[in-house]
């Protein structure tokens, strides 16, 4: 009854353990089995042998552990596979404990427990301490792992090359020990911060010829920090001279740069220009320190650049980038004094692999002397253009227009010579009054030419002063008054009660002299002219000659104060005609700060007027 009891007993007791728990015959053969894998039941054991549950390579080794604990009569512990849950294959480890009766061997219980994810976790491991090894050796840097002591307790190859001795014979050796004892101390210091702090922590240092940059990793388990620092190293030296050759090219560069007369930028292809880089040249070409224009800090270049050219510059760089062309112009930019200077600019875009613009590059410098210079040279081309129209038409005058005059007063005092007994007294009196016209138009042409030749030397007294303009109107229309009345001309004025300026009497008579000498002679018999003055709404005075005479065409009035264009021809009457008058008028108006133009059309009339400024007009 109490044997019955206590196999009771032991059978719920192994039924509620998790190991499975077998007892065979002396021949291998199952007789029980506290609980079956899943997709298993006892029909599928009855009468097998572990034989048959087994793979080919544990067979071998289950037959060996059952002899082994049947002869030495002491258990056996062996790793194998079995099929498991499902009747897949798993793995084990088994005990073995001989049963014996009156020393005669009966049963081999056999206590076995799947190991299965432990030896897939174990094969995890191994395979990643492989590929970290594997890893380790790929590389020329350096690998350690240290204690908080500087005991090693892995490296790789490397780092042993590297002081002489191979990896074996390195681990577990203080590696504080094998260096230089300053490199030592500042390892030891920083594997101490690393510890304390948990925190990753960098270096460089340089010994036997070598700089060595190094990086000291906190180990972390669970995320508790261990006693171990990770030390990766790597020798820098080529990347190190690289920095040096860097930093000379850089600070030859910088100086070429700042000593180039103008300045070098790197900006954002955006409407202000915003500047990344720019030389240190940009104080003296702008005004500006580059701190001040770079990111717009101060100024941005948009507003340095000449309001008047801003949208130039942007349309002539952007057309340029549409191309993936360079860009060279010239603009005007403002400095921060307010001096306004001529710039040059050459740059070009940047663009990224994928073809988008990043950024701008380019030069900028002052070509304000450049500038002067040309601008000198067009003033003395224009003046040497005028010097040289002015002599063809003093030669011209000389050669045609001066001759005329003097032979029509030749001939008459030729006729008066020889046929004077012959001529009645009216005949004198028309060959008189002819040679006193040949002989005023003689006067006129020789007094302009002189006034010409002054104007040309610089030499023309000029003496402005308070005057008043009607009685020096009238002095003038006196002067012409009968050249008018011969060919029925009538002329009119229309002036504000006297009218005051500040002028050259002398100058301004010779001015309008000429346009109502020029009305007069242009005018058909019976003709009008009128002359007028009148205030403008910029408090300047209007001087206006009006004539119904036979007008000009438009090509003649385009050039009609062009010194180096024929404009002479004869009046109404066969008046002679040089054009030097009204060049006159235009060099004498301007003298007083004024300007002369004229209104035309042909067979209908012309008006010549000209201005004399507000400061120079009292009303």
């Amino acid at each position: 009854m109490n044997e019955l009891t206590s196999e009771i007993k032991w059978h719920k007791l192994v039924q509620t353990l998790p190991d499975f728990i077998a007892l065979y015959d002396r021949n291998g053969k199952y007789i029980y089995l506290n609980h079956f894998a899943k997709g298993f039941s006892i029909k599928d054991i009855e009468g097998k042998s572990y034989n048959d549950f087994l793979s080919d390579d544990s067979k071998q080794i289950y037959d060996q552990a059952f002899y082994n604990a049947k002869q030495t009569r002491l258990s056996q512990y062996v790793e194998h596979s079995a099929l498991g849950d499902n009747k897949i294959s798993r793995y084990y480890e088994s005990y073995f404990v001989p049963i014996f009766e009156d020393d005669v061997f009966v049963n081999m219980m056999i206590i076995a427990r799947d190991i299965t994810t432990r030896k897939e976790t174990e094969k995890r491991l191994r395979e990643s301490e492989a590929n970290a090894r594997a890893i380790m050796e790929s590389t020329d840097d350096i690998f350690i792992l240290l204690d908080k002591d500087g005991i090693v307790v892995d490296s790789n190859e490397a780092h042993a090359k590297r002081i002489n001795t191979t990896r074996k014979e390195l681990l577990k050796k203080n590696v504080f020990d094998l260096l230089p004892k300053d490199v030592a101390d500042r390892r030891r210091e920083l594997v101490n911060k690393v510890l304390s702090t948990g925190k990753t922590v960098n270096s460089e240092d340089f010994r036997a010829g070598y700089w060595n940059e190094s990086t000291f990793h906190p180990v972390f388990i669970d995320n508790e920090i261990t006693d171990r620092v990770a030390i990766f190293s790597r020798n820098i030296t080529d990347r190190k001279l690289a920095e040096e050759e860097l930093k000379k090219t850089k600070k030859e560069l910088s100086t070429l740069m700042n000593n180039m007369p103008g300045m070098v930028y790197s900006c954002m292809n955006v409407h202000d220009w915003t500047m990344n880089f720019i030389s240190e040249g940009s104080a003296e070409l702008t005004g500006y320190s580059p701190e001040e224009l770079i990111e717009n800090k101060t100024a941005s270049f948009n507003q340095v650049i000449h309001p008047d050219d801003r949208e130039a510059v942007w349309e002539t760089i952007q057309d340029a980038l549409e191309r993936h062309a360079s860009y060279a112009l010239e603009y005007r930019i403002v400095a921060k004094s307010g001096a306004i200077k001529h710039v040059w600019e050459r740059g070009q875009g940047f663009y990224e692999q994928n073809g988008n613009l990043n950024h701008l590059e380019g030069f900028i410098t002052d070509i304000s002397e450049k500038k002067r210079f040309e601008e000198e040279l067009k003033d003395s081309e224009e003046r040497l253009r005028v010097l040289n129209a002015s002599k063809d038409k003093f030669f011209s005058i000389i050669a045609h227009d001066l001759r005329s005059p003097l032979n029509s007063f030749l001939g008459l005092t030729q006729i008066m010579a020889e046929e004077l007994p012959d001529l009645t007294m009216s005949q004198v009196q028309e060959i008189a009054a002819q040679m006193s016209k040949s002989a005023r138009n003689l006067n006129r042409l020789i007094e302009n030419l002189l006034q010409w030749a002054q104007i040309q030397k610089g030499a023309i007294s000029f003496n402005p002063e308070n005057i008043d303009f009607r009685p020096l109107i009238d002095e003038c229309i006196d002067m012409i008054q009968e050249s008018a009345r011969i060919k029925g001309i009538e002329i009119t004025v229309n002036t504000p009660d006297k009218p005051k300026v500040v002028a050259d009497s002398n100058i301004m008579k010779t001015v309008i002299r000429n346009l109502v000498s020029n009305a007069v002679k242009f005018c058909s018999d019976g003709g009008k002219i009128n002359l007028s003055v009148t205030p403008d709404k910029y408090n300047n005075i209007i001087f206006s000659v009006m004539d119904s005479g036979i007008g000009m065409s438009k090509s003649m009035l385009d050039s009609l104060f062009m010194i180096d264009v024929q404009n002479n021809r004869k009046g109404t009457k066969d008046e002679p005609s040089t054009g030097l008058g009204l060049l006159l008028c235009k060099e004498f108006v301007e003298m007083h700060g004024g300007r002369i133009w004229a209104e035309s059309k042909e067979g209908e009339g012309s008006t010549f007027y000209f201005t004399i400024p507000a400061n120079t007009y009292n009303q």
